[in-house]
């Protein structure tokens, strides 16, 4: 962790056009699994916790929850392309159709036996992926139909649609309709059981994505890393990106204004990947965790991003400005290396206790052990002719006794105390050095928008400053007080 906040200095100052993730104020300390740009309006946004839906109509500066899904979670939600202001919901069980009103009225409930995975609509019809094949509604009916399809006994995790038909992706392969009707596999991918395993940390997750400048071009997210398709599906190739690998690819998506360009949300960070160039980069600064659920761009191309620590957004016009501004700041206030150091001291977790408790047993081995003891012989007259029976005391005895165990030098029982001490003590480090880069890069990002809040906003200068307290609060807590005794005041 102290190297990759390094590195995210390094690359601030070194690019000047660079752009930093901010939070969304109003969503930044919950756990979001989606979030949607309008296609039609960028100033509407809806994004979605385990159960909740939110939506915010000014680009996301405020929110409001729409829909919440009592005792279940939402799988996932989509614009209506018939109707503007409307989208259609998907939990566990059920669709719902959600109005511009925010009134949700159920049009579907799943058999029992079956849990929804995906959905989407074309020319009006919308789809269902559950964990056992595909349902559909067509825009002339009001009655959902189960497909028979060759992946009826698979569930259906993701679908997309080109110009030549549909794609869908299940956990036995990506299949192909031109009728959208009858199916013929492309791809075939080996089953994988919906239960966690020893190596799936989730249950199984893949999503297929079609070029939106060339429909040939498909895409083919996997817990195993990316597949690419140059000719409609009909063969496929493990792409070969080195810092993105094997890893479980949750979402795929493009901007309007970049071909060949790609962006992946995975468990280890959000990627932008050029095809053409064979290049790849990840984007982190601003962002709290390397775990992304989802991302999406409105039409300008500011970029929303999903996590468990709430949501971010990247917006395209930040320039020199904001990095003159981000120089000033980090000139002023102790680095990251000196803040760490101080939580490490605090915390009494640096390596360097470790190393001194290994050296303390080494020179051990080199000390006897020391005992020392006295005795005395009492003696006496009694029962003698001679005197009168008289008791004497003495010799007095005393006698030290050194021993060495020089085996110890070499290896001491307390070794496996130590090793598991050491676990503990990475492990406790490790997550004070997360905690502790979070709350310093999140007070950089704070600064920043303090600068750029107007002075005749006094409101939300305030809530800036007192959001600023209370991040150094929680850098105070982790070092003893020393960043704010270094920062001017």
């Amino acid at each position: 962790m102290k190297v990759f906040a390094l590195v995210g200095v390094i690359l601030l100052l070194a690019n000047p056009c660079f752009a930093l993730f901010s939070e969304v104020d109003s969503l930044s300390r919950g756990r979001i699994q989606k979030i949607q740009v309008s296609p039609t309006q960028d100033n509407l946004l809806f994004a979605a916790s385990a159960s909740i839906l939110f939506s915010s109509e000014n680009k996301g500066k405020s929110w409001h929850e729409v829909f919440f899904a009592r005792g279940e979670e939402i799988v996932n939600f989509i614009f209506d392309k018939t109707a503007d202001n409307r989208i259609f919901v998907a939990t566990q069980s059920a669709v719902y159709a959600l109005s511009s009103r925010n009134k949700a009225r159920i049009i579907f409930k799943l058999p029992p036996e079956l849990i929804a995975r995906c959905i989407s609509q074309r020319e009006g019809a919308i789809y269902l992926g559950t964990s056992e094949g595909l349902y559909v509604r067509r825009q002339d009916s009001s009655g959902w139909k189960r497909l028979a399809a060759a992946f009826d006994a698979e569930a259906v995790l993701d679908m997309d649609f080109t110009p030549r038909g549909m794609y869908v992706v299940s956990s036995g392969g990506v299949y192909f309709s031109s009728d959208r009707k009858n199916f013929s596999r492309k791809f075939i991918l080996g089953m994988v059981s919906e239960e966690e395993d020893e190596e799936e940390i989730e249950p199984v997750k893949r999503v297929i994505k079609a070029d939106i400048f060339d429909g040939d071009i498909l895409y083919l997210g996997t817990g195993r890393g990316l597949f690419i398709s140059s000719d409609a599906g009909d063969s496929w190739r493990k792409a070969d990106i080195p810092i993105v690998e094997n890893a479980s690819i949750r979402e795929i998506r493009q901007a309007g204004h970049t071909p060949g360009v790609i962006y992946l949300a995975t468990e280890r960070g959000l990627f932008s990947v050029d095809l053409k160039r064979k290049e790849s980069s990840e984007l982190f600064q601003g962002l709290y965790t390397r775990d992304i659920s989802s991302l999406d761009f409105d039409s300008q191309g500011t970029l929303f991003v999903a996590t468990p620590r709430g949501l971010f957004k990247k917006d395209n016009n930040t320039g020199l400005a904001a990095v003159c501004a981000l120089e000033g700041i980090l000139a002023g206030i102790p680095s990251i290396q000196q803040v760490q150091e101080a939580a490490l001291a605090w915390n009494e977790v640096h390596p360097e206790k470790i190393k001194e408790w290994r050296n303390r047993l080494k020179l051990k081995g080199l000390f006897p052990r020391l005992s020392l003891n006295y005795s005395k012989k009492v003696w006496g007259t009694a029962g003698t002719g001679t005197y009168d029976g008289k008791a004497f005391v003495g010799p007095r005895d005393w006698n030290m006794g050194l021993t060495w165990d020089l085996g110890d030098i070499l290896w001491h029982s307390s070794h496996t105390s130590i090793d598991v001490r050491s676990r503990l003590n990475t492990q406790l480090r490790n997550n004070v050095l997360d905690d502790v880069s979070g709350l310093y890069f999140a007070w950089i990002r704070q600064r920043l928008d303090l600068e750029n809040i107007a002075a005749d906003d006094p409101e939300g200068r305030l809530k800036s400053k007192l959001r600023l307290s209370e991040l150094a609060a929680g850098l105070d807590a982790y070092t003893g007080g020393f960043f704010s005794r270094m920062i001017p005041h």
